[in-house]
């Protein structure tokens, strides 16, 4: 089974600031509480995670699994527009060989990013993989492909794709949310 790549322009440093530590704790603890409170009390900035269409008060009503990683799906939309999809959709593993054979570097880094962890209990709603990425790391990883591009110019047509990714969110002066 082939996965889609799909990226949206995230609000990391509001993440980092607003949201980070509540997500961590629930990780850590296995407990959903404080990430019912976080969504209740930003329900106005909450979409569905899949779906993309604004909650309202009866949010919970559409929770199937109620684990923490559900509920950490549903509050990570105050970040993100989830129905504004800018991921490489099939092209990634294309796109992730030209990296790793053709221009030898480690596309983990520049394809997905970072995980968020505690311990070995990581964020993944999806269970197929949950990636973010700082504005400072999305214009780092664009400064890095255009700098390979130079030297092989060749490949420029196969990698549009993820320029224009991170280009999106440059011109936003946002990070990325990557996940499958």
């Amino acid at each position: 089974m082939s996965m889609s790549h799909k990226a949206f322009v995230f609000d990391y440093n509001s993440f980092s600031s607003q949201f980070l530590g509540i997500l961590l704790e629930s990780l850590e603890k296995i407990n959903k509480e404080k990430l019912i409170d976080f969504i209740q009390q930003n329900i106005e900035n909450i979409q569905h995670p899949d779906e993309g269409l604004s909650v309202d008060s009866l949010w919970q009503n559409l929770i199937k699994v109620g684990d923490v990683q559900e509920y950490a799906d549903f509050a990570l939309t105050k970040f993100y527009y989830s129905d504004d999809d800018i991921g490489l959709d099939y092209e990634w593993q294309d796109v992730e060989k030209i990296l790793n054979e053709e221009f030898l570097l480690d596309s983990n880094l520049i394809l997905l990013g970072r995980t968020i962890c505690f311990a070995d209990n990581c964020f993944d709603p999806g269970r197929m993989g949950s990636y973010f990425q700082s504005f400072d790391e999305v214009q780092e990883n664009l400064k890095i492909i255009k700098k390979y591009l130079e030297q092989k110019p060749e490949f420029l047509n196969s990698l549009q794709v993820l320029i224009g990714m991170f280009q999106n969110a440059v011109i936003k002066q946002q990070g990325l949310y990557i996940t499958f």
